[in-house]
């Protein structure tokens, strides 16, 4: 086993080889020398005895004039198409190697601030034909767990929204197809579209606020009925995916007030048939005619009795 080379001796190596420039033509001959050779891998002991000797060592990193030669030296170079046992291998050899918080605030620090040039619709068209075809695999139950654990209580600043904004101004976004269409409608079963109108509800229901008329409705109801109807726009209880304005406290009782911009006369119907659907009763009242106060408590009282 050959003995490793001292710090004395390798400093001595460093200082000959300085300046010195590979010809051309040797270089041509080691890559043909090279060329069709397949290097044995290395072994767990050898990995792990370069991992010792690297380990606290700073890379110096390259010279602008190194980059830029680096750069001209690759320009044009196509990689090679990765084959599947090579993509094997290095999933296999990542897996479960998960980087340190360090190691994450240390790539945060080193791409801070800089700009990514945007991909033309050459290259992205090139991603989508190299991606066809491909199935990722869904993510696990742990993923989407850590997934949301690192997204809980985010809140973009005003300068992101406005880049984002920005980004996205004047951007067009591509018909979708007919084909395009029938697959989405067939993921989207009835099961996964109720999972998501609840999800909806129950955001939209965090963030509401009660408008004018709610609030005119609401006193109304506070003095001619009190204690019976409780206002369900903040926080409130979801029904078959949506989210009534008022629901009563001990019976199946829900009122429901429109406004005319935000709902045609046919969803007032349909409304009524999705809760009696559940064994509510629903009276729906419009904006329009809360200007008319006695005629809307007789029409409350009627609907109670």
């Amino acid at each position: 086993m050959r003995q490793p080379r001292s710090t004395e001796v390798r400093a001595k190596i460093s200082a000959a080889l300085k300046g010195r420039k590979c010809p051309i033509e040797t270089r041509a001959k080691i890559a043909a020398a090279l060329s069709g050779q397949k290097r044995a891998p290395l072994s767990v002991e050898t990995r792990a005895k370069i991992s010792v000797a690297l380990k606290g060592q700073k890379r110096i990193p390259p010279s602008t004039a190194i980059r830029a030669r680096i750069s001209a030296a690759l320009k044009g170079r196509k990689k090679p198409p990765r084959s599947a046992e090579y993509r094997a291998n290095m999933s296999a050899a990542h897996r479960g190697h998960a980087a340190s918080s360090e190691t994450r605030a240390k790539l945060s620090a080193a791409n801070r601030g800089r700009k990514f040039p945007l991909r033309g619709i050459e290259q992205c068209r090139k991603m989508s034909a190299a991606n066809k075809g491909r199935k990722h695999p869904p993510p696990t139950a742990e993923t989407r767990a850590k997934m949301s654990t690192a997204q809980k209580g985010r809140i973009l600043t005003a300068e992101h929204r406005a880049k984002i904004s920005a980004g996205k101004k004047g951007r067009k976004l591509p018909l979708r197809s007919m084909e395009y269409r029938a697959k989405m409608s067939a993921v989207w079963i009835p099961e996964r579209r109720a999972k998501q109108a609840i999800r909806t509800a129950e955001l939209r229901t965090h963030l509401a606020r009660p408008n004018k008329t709610e609030l005119r409705l609401r006193d109304m109801l506070n003095t001619y009925f009190p204690g019976i109807f409780r206002m369900n726009v903040k926080d409130g209880i979801i029904i078959a995916g949506k989210v009534p304005d008022f629901v009563s406290i001990v019976s199946g009782y829900i009122i429901e007030m429109f406004g005319r911009y935000w709902h045609p006369p046919e969803d007032e119907p349909k409304r009524i048939e999705v809760f009696a659907r559940l064994g509510y009763e629903t009276l729906v009242i419009w904006e329009d005619e809360l200007d008319d106060e006695p005629m809307v408590v007789e029409r409350m009282r009627e609907f109670l009795l």
